[in-house]
């Protein structure tokens, strides 16, 4: 698992989505040795409009996501993104066994159920391994630009730069 973690927006079956992705696991682990993709996928209780959940709720949910993160990175076991959309949150991991979905759900249930969350564990069959990775989270050239400009307007800000101010821009 990297420390080059991001974000960014799309939409997923007509709702919008929130997708949270590692852009370095690649260089960060060897991807033959993880070869089973599996997802803990928790029900928001109190989703916003957009099928986001609450402040406070996104809050205590980080939180748990971090220690089921930290619980499985010691099994082996390593977290590549997250995706937030209609009033769902899915976690994704990758393993280097198939047993290994009874630590996660293990660790899963202790972690949510035991805070009230209904929680549901999936084995993903990928026809290539990584394959959902690359195609389904990792973000395409446009969703990389969103990205990029989001992080320079963060930056201008920091700057205490006038945003208003029309300037030229080239890509």
């Amino acid at each position: 698992m990297s420390d080059n973690w991001n974000f960014y927006m799309d939409e997923l079956e007509e709702h919008l989505a929130s997708f949270v992705v590692d852009l370095d696991v690649t260089e960060e682990v060897n991807v033959k040795k993880y070869k089973w993709l599996f997802s803990v996928s928790i029900a928001i209780k109190n989703p916003t409009e957009l099928g986001f959940p609450e402040e406070q709720e996104d809050e205590l949910i980080g939180e748990w996501e971090y220690n089921l993160m930290e619980r499985l990175n010691d099994e082996d076991i390593i977290q590549v993104g997250r995706l937030t959309t209609n009033g769902t949150r899915e976690f994704f991991y990758y393993a280097k066994k198939e047993k290994h979905s009874k630590i996660i759900e293990q660790h899963a249930l202790a972690i949510f159920e035991k805070n009230g969350y209904k929680t549901e564990i999936s084995y993903i069959e990928e026809e290539e391994p990584w394959s959902f990775y690359y195609e389904f989270l990792y973000p395409n050239t446009y969703q990389f630009q969103h990205m990029s400009n989001r992080e320079l307007v963060e930056v201008l800000e920091n700057e205490k730069d006038h945003l208003e101010e029309p300037r030229k821009i080239e890509h």
